[in-house]
């Protein structure tokens, strides 16, 4: 009975080994086999995380994990699509804002020029009339000059403003 004991616990103990290391072998096998998708799909992700929408999940099979990728996959075409509108909205934005700016600068450097014009020929009319206020020009060919430079003034002011209605 001892010997029999012994020859089953033997029997039972290199069994029990043998079934543990074949069990372990295939639970390691069965687990690569759910982990690999799932690292994909991790691997996947991440290149997305950086915006590198060129990496595709490239699993097959009818379970979740490749629905879950076919998903992502879609997802990631989608956002590389609508990144690359967002970048040239972003560029057509920037030659807007920069063709702006440059109006501006031109609308600004006309006024400056066109007040500068106006100015002159302002001054010109105040002080030629304010001598012929005073009676500073002494006889009739005086004043008449005064007048007409007055007049020639006011001509030029009117040209300048009939051409800033045309531009404008």
């Amino acid at each position: 009975i001892k010997e029999s004991v012994g020859i089953t616990n033997q029997f039972l103990l290199i069994s029990g080994a043998a079934t543990l290391v074949v069990a372990l072998l295939l639970v390691y096998f069965f687990a690569r086999r759910f982990i690999r998708p799932i690292r994909e799909l991790s691997r996947v992700a991440g290149s997305m995380a950086r915006l590198d929408f060129s990496d595709r999940y490239k699993g097959s099979g009818r379970d979740e994990l490749a629905d879950l990728g076919t998903s992502i996959n879609s997802m990631s075409a989608s956002l590389e699509h609508t990144i690359s509108d967002l970048k040239s909205a972003n560029l057509q934005l920037l030659y807007d804002v920069e063709a702006k700016t440059r109006q501006d600068e031109a609308r600004r450097a006309f006024i400056t020029n066109v007040s500068h014009e106006l100015k002159t020929p302002i001054a010109l009319i105040g002080a030629y009339a304010e001598g012929l206020k005073e009676d500073i020009a002494d006889g009739a060919a005086n004043r008449d000059y005064y007048c007409e430079v007055i007049e020639d003034e006011a001509q030029k002011m009117s040209e300048l403003i009939k051409r800033l209605t045309m531009l404008m």
